[in-house]
């Protein structure tokens, strides 16, 4: 592959759990070329969540590599790391992690004040993707007065912010309903086909490789297989 993607070699991590040491990731070999939607999929405790944060910089591993865009990120101080989480990538999560005190608009204006862009350009950008989610009559609302699909809505707002290539999605229908939930998709799948953007998406639930250009499968922190088109 180019130096564009995503390329992890030998990936490991592990937790100590009182006297055990659990493998949650045991060396996985994995590529994501630029403008893939990648499912990676598998059952609870298969390892794809710690595979998504190490993705994102959310968390360090124990050894191998982790190549995104000629880079390797485990290698990065921490400085290095905070950039690469605030512009390379953006995160959606199943529990939304909206902030219940802002409105929907401030939601996805938060961000953007790390990267230190004026207030101006930022309200502006905010009220723009909200209106790319279907959000425009939700703007002054805040958590508690959205349902699921509009806080998740605005979770994918909020991760679009500072226009990353890449969008990193934990188990993002989780918390739906069915019909909800295939909306969530269909909206990952235009940020794909539409704008190119990478999406790397971790789920249990068959129906995402529907969506994807491409699935891998996780069982006790091996990957089992692969395919796609």
């Amino acid at each position: 592959m180019t130096a564009e993607g995503i390329r992890t070699q030998d990936l490991r991590r592990d937790f100590v759990m009182g006297d055990q040491v659990v493998h949650a990731l045991d060396g996985v070999d994995l590529e994501v070329c630029e403008g893939d939607f990648l499912a990676v999929m598998g059952p609870s405790g298969s390892g794809k969540s710690t595979l998504l944060y190490l993705l994102g910089g959310l968390d360090r591993p124990t050894a191998g590599e982790i190549w995104v865009n000629g880079r390797d990120i485990a290698q990065l101080d921490e400085n290095a790391l905070a950039t690469y989480r605030g512009q390379e990538v953006g995160f959606v999560f199943q529990a939304f992690h909206l902030i219940p005190t802002m409105t929907a608009l401030q939601n996805v204006e938060f961000p953007m004040i790390f990267n230190r862009i004026p207030p101006v350009e930022r309200r502006a950008r905010a009220i723009t993707l909200l209106e790319r989610v279907g959000l425009e009559g939700r703007m002054a609302h805040r958590p508690t007065e959205l349902s699921g699909g509009q806080q998740q809505r605005v979770a994918i707002a909020r991760a679009l912010a500072n226009d990353p290539r890449i969008i990193l999605a934990d188990e993002p229908t989780g918390n739906l309903d069915t019909h909800t939930g295939q909306e969530v998709l269909d909206l990952l799948t235009r940020l794909n086909r539409e704008e190119g953007r990478t999406i790397v998406i971790v789920s249990h639930d068959a129906s995402v490789t529907r969506f994807a250009t491409r699935a891998v499968h996780l069982l006790d922190g091996k990957v089992q297989g692969a395919n796609g088109e």
